[in-house]
């Protein structure tokens, strides 16, 4: 199979109106060619002159070319791996300009360095912002206080300081031990820690990813205060506390009088702590403490998605539901019954740490575990009914679990039946999952008997009546777009339709680990009905989504693109002012996989691709 980089979709976004704008290829040799580009491959670049637009296309070879700079302002710089000798691609995205301040100045900490958080309200009376590089917080003690811990909190993870180190003033200790200016101490032994006033502080965090801004950071002085938030957007800091203050109970939010609260939302607003850590393929390791002076009753439901940091591991997803009061600021430990829900990465281990956040699939999770539970199936008709939900898997994708020794598969075509069937009868469309093509195929492998004769006579549920002309696919809800002369690419094939279709498959991903619960929109121009259908994909919880695009006879495919937000998705279909692509004709290969990475770099494997708007 061909494995070819290709042009880069970098969020597809160019004008309608700008097509003719100019490309320039940087040769070795350091000449230039303005261009119109037609395609890029790790082989060639094919090219129209850019004084012909309209004229033949032209190619020179990958291992002359520099650098191709884009009318967009986007880059694709060649460079020669030095193991292979092959030509590889770096994309660079265009660069993104604020139109009130086109060449904007990062925000500067109190030591010079740049910063993601601008500081507008700098104190609350006991603390003061003085910085935050993304790596280290600065700040000052207004006032002599304790303290025991500053955290990052995004809302699904969290990291806490590591280290502290006084750049100004004094640490003192209960029983007298002085920690003098410009000492480092590791906060987890720092137990009875005091800032007299005035001291300057710089805390540490390690494994904290590039790039990271936190929604708040969190100072925590003692087990008996609530926590204080300084609330990284604004800039300022949110509800300060006086230290040591009990609060009446109209300042309690969440507390135990008020009801039970989601895990996920008392993370959020700095309620409790949780660490959580791998176990087996059958449940992960909560430690959790409140971090307010007052009891907390917690709720972590079915569904609840534990998020692996470890990126080649499994993330998990909760099979039952637990109920638990803090009623002290000590750590409590419990084992929450989980299964896996990423068929293709390790079972993750007691080393493996996870944040939690809400799962995408919560809803159809919580009508299965009931059923589930009920039914007595075991471990791996549990793991199946999970999979077929979180990760939309069919016969061959199941079969990665496998029993030892010998490295039999562990879930067969009764496994799977059985699995099948419990999701069925929890309401949930097993039809519309992709387990259901190879339903004639695992009917076929079962013995005669009442699991079979279910699988064979199961009809699907009648859907519900709507306005609209969408239709539930394998891939999500299709839709047929009213289309105008402004949609039809300006490269069209003259070869007739198979029938059959040609699958694209999307990554959508950040630092390698795939974005989850995120819409991918994806469009191809139906040229027999000269119309334009809209596909909506979900990466639920962390999939690579497959699109189907029609393929004609001589190997290329009707013209299509991929969009990563609702605006660029509703302006295609009003002014269909978006670059559309093809595979070409005579292109041999099983796939096309676009790696779109959140920061804007995108890499193509399988075909090359030609431009056709």
């Amino acid at each position: 199979m061909k494995r070819k980089l290709s042009l880069i979709f970098a969020c597809l976004a160019f004008l309608a109106q700008g097509i003719y704008a100019q490309d320039i290829i940087m040769k070795n040799t350091g000449g230039e060619i303005s261009a119109k580009i037609v395609e890029v491959s790790s082989a060639q670049v094919k090219y129209k002159k850019f004084e012909n637009p309209g004229g033949p296309d032209y190619s020179i070879s990958s291992t002359e070319v520099f650098m191709i700079k884009y009318e967009d302002g986007s880059k694709t710089l060649f460079e020669k791996a030095s193991s292979t000798g092959k030509i590889q691609l770096k994309y660079t995205a265009p660069p993104t300009l604020d139109p009130v301040n086109p060449d904007p100045k990062p925000p500067v900490n109190a030591a010079g360095a740049e910063s993601p958080v601008q500081i507008k309200q700098a104190n609350n009376g006991v603390f003061e912002m003085l910085g935050f590089d993304g790596k280290s917080v600065s700040f000052r003690a207004m006032v002599e206080t304790p303290f025991s811990a500053v955290s990052l909190n995004s809302g699904e993870r969290t990291f806490k300081a590591s280290s502290i180190s006084n750049t100004k003033g004094n640490i003192v200790f209960a029983g007298g031990a002085t920690a003098r200016q410009g000492s480092s101490l590791l906060l987890g032994n720092a137990a009875g820690m005091r800032l007299q006033k005035d001291t300057e502080a710089r805390c540490d965090f390690e494994n904290v990813p590039e790039g990271f801004v936190p929604k708040s950071i969190v100072f925590l002085t003692d087990e008996k205060s609530a926590p204080m938030n300084y609330d990284v957007a604004s800039g300022i800091w949110i509800k300060p506390k006086q230290i040591g203050t009990p609060q009446p109970p109209s300042a309690e939010p969440y507390s135990a009088q008020s009801g039970e609260y989601d895990i996920v939302e008392l993370i959020e607003n700095n309620i409790v702590e949780a660490e959580i850590s791998g176990g087996d393929i059958t449940y992960v390791n909560l430690r959790i403490r409140r971090l307010v002076p007052y009891p907390v009753n917690v709720r972590v439901p079915v569904g609840s998605f534990f998020v692996s940091e470890n990126p080649s591991a499994q993330n998990m997803v909760a099979t039952g539901e637990k109920k638990l009061r803090l009623t002290t600021g000590n750590w409590q430990n419990i084992q929450m019954p989980a299964a896996c829900a990423n068929r293709p990465k390790d079972i993750p281990g007691s080393s493996d740490k996870f944040g939690v956040q809400r799962s995408p699939n919560q809803e159809e999770l919580a009508q299965l575990m009931p059923v589930l539970n009920k039914s007595g199936a075991g471990t791996n008709v549990k793991q199946a009914a999970v999979w077929i939900i979180t990760d939309n898997a069919d016969y061959d994708d199941l079969g990665i679990l496998v029993s030892s020794p010998g490295n039999t598969r562990a879930i067969g075509p009764e496994t799977t039946a059985r699995a099948m069937k419990i999701c069925a009868d929890a309401g949930i469309d097993i039809t519309a999952k992709n387990i259901w093509r190879d339903r004639e195929s695992i009917a076929s492998k079962l013995p005669a008997g009442e699991l079979k004769n279910w699988l064979k006579s199961f009809d699907a549920p009648k859907p519900a009546e709507t306005s609209g002309s969408g239709t539930q696919t394998s891939a999500g809800t299709q839709t047929t777009v009213t289309a105008s002369s402004k949609h039809a690419p300006s490269t069209k094939s003259s070869s007739k339709t198979t029938g059959k279709t040609f699958p694209v498959k999307v990554k959508y991903s950040d630092n390698d680990k795939i974005v989850p619960n995120t819409d991918i929109y994806f469009f191809y121009y139906d040229e027999l009905k000269s119309a334009l259908i809209e596909t909506i994909a979900n990466t639920g919880s962390g999939n690579i989504v497959e699109f189907r695009v029609p393929l004609n006879e001589d190997g290329s495919t009707y013209s299509f693109t991929v969009l990563l937000s609702k605006k660029e998705a509703t302006e295609m279909k009003t002014e269909g002012n978006y670059r559309m692509f093809r595979i070409p004709p005579g292109e041999k290969c099983e796939y096309i996989q676009l790696g779109m990475n959140k920061g804007g770099s995108i890499r193509n494997d399988g075909c090359s691709i030609q431009i056709t708007k």
